[in-house]
């Protein structure tokens, strides 16, 4: 079984003017966090979900300057506090780190400062840079110490200011593309005279997810790993599941025989198996380099399982005939009966069969018998009881 090793990036909150002890209720309503420091409950959140898998590993603590500040404040909890960890003034840092760990001792250890600047755009670029840097670094040593480990990256969006929860969004995507699973966005709210508790916000993350609106399979990979690509540029093509269709290129001289909604009669290559379709959709416009007009062509009758990719004949207007399909080398004209060589122990016989169509290269016939070997090729220097080699 692979072992999660977790790691939390958080913006640390700044302290409140009247700091009081705030019950926050736990995600799954079962538990209550009092803390003083908001970000506190969504650490404590984290730690008591994670628990059976080791808590938290890493905790980066992105650290305004007003939140590194020492401050002092004149409430009863805060003043309680002060006298608790002999102190006359602390930051909200401080704060959080010693309220954290004095209600979970294993977190001694797994604080990491990170400071951050409002500077300007570029300097929070630098900021959101570092951050992840910390992440992969960390990511790093714990690959080297541990091969099989899968590191979890959490985010905590509790932060006070406006583009806090964007940055650690962002941070998170960035650790995605280096092999980091995304865990669990967590967010302390608190409400002035009302229930705060702690929520689980992961569906924000799907602001940044590709989701596809069918379910299928990637059939084709246009664009590589970093690489630049305009608006609007495919970068892969998904092949729904479901209904099969057939691509088929016509040619500008043929486009007034065509129309949406007309019949198709369409072989495989691969095995002659033949089906039923119609023109669902034609394309206004030509290919640029052929100069063709894509069509597309569903399958009426083909099993769910038919292989993609395949390539088919296909006769527009026309509607499927019964027969196998052989090639028209391997028909033995006598007046007016069609016959076919069939080899049977190292010898030819001929059988009669009944032709239903002709096709450009081929012939569709019924009255083989299944899974017949026949001969394709000479077939006018045979003799029937004829031996021949079949390897």
């Amino acid at each position: 079984m692979t072992k999660n090793v977790h790691v939390m990036v958080a913006f640390v909150s700044q302290l409140a003017k009247s700091p009081t002890n705030v019950e926050y209720q736990s995600v799954d309503g079962k538990e209550m966090f009092s803390c003083m420091q908001t970000n506190e409950a969504a650490v404590c959140q984290l730690q008591s979900l994670l628990q059976e898998e080791g808590g938290l590993a890493k905790i980066i603590l992105i650290e305004t300057d007003q939140a590194r500040e020492r401050v002092q404040r004149g409430t009863a909890d805060w003043l309680a506090l002060m006298e608790k960890y002999s102190s006359e003034s602390m930051s909200a840092v401080e704060l959080l780190k010693a309220q954290s760990v004095c209600k979970y001792s294993e977190l001694s250890q797994v604080f990491e400062d990170s400071e951050y600047s409002k500077m300007g755009i570029e300097d929070s670029m630098r900021s959101i840079a570092g951050i992840a840097e910390r992440v992969r670094a960390f990511a790093e040593r714990v690959r080297e110490e541990e091969p099989e480990a899968e590191v979890v990256l959490h985010a905590d969006m509790t932060g006070g200011f406006r583009y806090a929860a964007l940055m650690l969004l962002v941070v998170m995507q960035l650790s995605k593309y280096m092999g980091i699973r995304m865990g669990h966005v967590v967010y302390s709210d608190f409400v002035q005279g009302g229930e705060s508790r702690v929520h689980l916000t992961d569906d924000i993350r799907r602001m940044f997810d590709l989701v596809a609106g069918a379910d299928g399979v990637i059939s084709n990979i246009t664009a590589e790993e970093g690489q630049i690509i305009a608006a609007g540029q495919t970068v892969m093509t998904l092949t729904q599941e479901g209904e099969r269709e057939i691509e088929i290129a016509v040619p500008e001289s043929r486009l007034a025989e065509v129309s949406v909604g007309m019949p198709a009669a369409v072989a495989l290559w691969a095995n002659s198996a033949a089906y039923t379709g119609t023109l669902r959709e034609l394309s206004p416009v030509p290919d640029a380099a052929t100069r063709t007009y894509t069509a597309r062509i569903a399958l009426t009758d083909a099993p769910a399982d038919l292989p993609l990719g395949m390539t088919a004949r296909v006769r527009l207007g026309a509607s499927v005939q019964d027969g196998a399909a052989i090639p028209l080398s391997a028909l033995y004209q006598t007046g007016d009966t069609a016959q076919v060589y069939v080899v049977e122990d190292d010898a030819v016989h001929l059988v009669p069969v009944t032709v239903t169509a002709f096709r450009t290269n081929d012939a569709l016939v019924t009255g083989l018998p299944q899974g017949a070997r026949i001969v394709t090729a000479g077939v006018h220097q045979l003799h029937e009881g004829e031996k021949v080699r079949t390897k």
